[in-house]
């Protein structure tokens, strides 16, 4: 009997346990020493890597990737693409709400000259650190005294390295059990030249655990999507507030009666597409 063929070798940093045992479930062999791996599988330390790779060798990463992962970077990218963009050309506010680099001067600027002369409630903003992920550090604000007294630095005295950006806050969002919810999708950059993007065939909808309302702004629970946030509520339910597509298009078309049949495959998809 002819022995089953590995799919390559695995390198896989201590951190990533949770891709170790993915992978696991596929023929592969896992390697301790790094230099010895096809694939190499960093979550941390993996920059210096890039100039050290072999030919055969395949890092989970890609050079300047934090224009799309740090969101004060992803932010500015935007803004520069939007003006090189004709006016016929898909528009980022289309699905990525109004925002400014406040460590950045002249964005800073920018945003304190469009605020109203008085603060109010019904203009809400999101304070978010561009360095951190899981929705930690944000602050929903509708009173700026605080930033104002800072408007003449860009840095602000919030935490680790005080860079923030601030975006308009959606105050009427399509509610799933009167929820919040973020969609979660799964993708690949295949190769930069040519430029090659995979989009995984399902996806995942999250809801928050607690019912959404226009306060309790300090409440993470109402108003932060984000799943690690959620899971701190000693009530929450994976099954119940984790969705597949399939569940999202039922509630859409049969509950909620806000979509068309086959409205994940013939709308939600093809935007996304469109949008990556």
């Amino acid at each position: 009997m002819n022995e089953e063929k590995k799919i390559g070798t695995l390198y896989c940093d201590p951190p990533s346990n949770n891709a170790r045992a993915i992978l696991s479930d596929l023929d592969v062999n896992f390697t301790h020493q790094i230099e010895r791996a096809d694939l190499i599988w960093m979550r941390k330390e993996y920059d210096e890597k890039y100039r050290a790779l072999n030919n055969h060798q395949l890092l989970n990463h890609i050079p300047g990737e934090r224009a799309m992962t740090n969101k004060g970077h992803l932010t500015w990218n935007l803004k520069k693409y939007t003006k090189k963009q004709s006016p016929d050309a898909s528009s980022p506010k289309h699905f990525y709400p109004e925002s400014y680099c406040l460590y950045r001067t002249d964005d800073c600027d920018a945003f304190f000259s469009q605020l109203p002369p008085q603060d109010s409630p019904d203009n809400l903003w999101i304070l978010k650190p561009t360095y951190l992920s899981s929705g930690k550090g944000i602050r929903i604000i509708w009173q700026f005294d605080e930033l104002k007294q800072q408007h003449q630095t860009p840095r602000f005295p919030y935490g680790k390295d005080d860079k923030y950006i601030i975006q308009k806050y959606i105050q009427n969002p399509l509610l799933l059990n009167d929820r919040k919810s973020e969609i979660r999708i799964y993708w690949l950059i295949a190769s930069l030249s040519p430029l090659l993007v995979f989009l995984y065939k399902e996806g995942t909808t999250r809801l928050t655990t607690q019912p959404f309302q226009l306060d309790d702004f300090d409440n993470p629970l109402i108003h932060v999507t984000n799943i690690d946030q959620q899971k701190n509520h000693p009530e929450y339910d994976t099954f119940a507030l984790k969705w597949p597509f399939s569940q999202l298009e039922s509630y859409l078309t049969h509950e909620s009666k806000h979509a068309k049949p086959n409205f994940i495959e013939e709308h939600l998809k093809p935007h996304i597409k469109k949008t990556l």
